[in-house]
């Protein structure tokens, strides 16, 4: 197996764990002081269906996972389960997820091939928002979000960064 990316997160239940994730589809979720393996979210619980590009812990014992098969997952990593997933029967992104980041209240920023920003409700499972290029968003694909602080998001897009609020 073929480690592409890693995040490290403090877990309040699971003490420190390691999520990393692969080009095969999987989620791993191990402890970082045992160095083994906790349990694997995948297509069996109802993972994504192609590489997982991209994770964001958004707190809560909640983590984030976007995907080359255009989705995005929310897990509970207490309950060892899907929580939501946002894909296109619920306006979700149409091209691969590029970028996650936690916002406040609740909200997750994602970004992808398609040009668009969405802003996403992982308590209630709505779509909030979505930023593209007929109200100011990009014209190319979005690569990168960051979170300022003070309901202040960052995007990085081919030459330009642009800051919304």
């Amino acid at each position: 197996m073929t480690i592409t990316n890693y995040l490290t997160k403090s877990n309040k239940c699971d003490h420190r764990c390691n999520f990393a994730y692969s080009s095969h589809s999987k989620i791993f979720v191990s402890y970082l002081v045992r160095g083994k393996v906790k349990y694997t979210f995948d297509r069996k619980k109802g993972g994504h269906s192609q590489e997982v590009t991209v994770l964001a812990y958004l707190g809560k014992n909640l983590l984030a996972s976007g995907s080359s098969d255009s989705s995005i997952k929310v897990w509970d990593v207490f309950f060892e389960r899907l929580k939501f997933t946002f894909n296109q029967t619920n306006g979700g992104h149409f091209q691969y997820i590029t970028a996650l980041v936690a916002l406040e209240n609740d909200l997750l920023a994602s970004a992808s091939g398609d040009f668009t920003i969405k802003i996403w409700n992982v308590k209630s499972g709505i779509l909030r928002n979505t930023f593209h290029q007929a109200n100011g968003g990009h014209f190319a694909t979005v690569y990168s979000l960051a979170y300022l602080g003070n309901n202040l998001f960052a995007s990085g897009s081919q030459g330009e960064c642009l800051f919304f609020d």
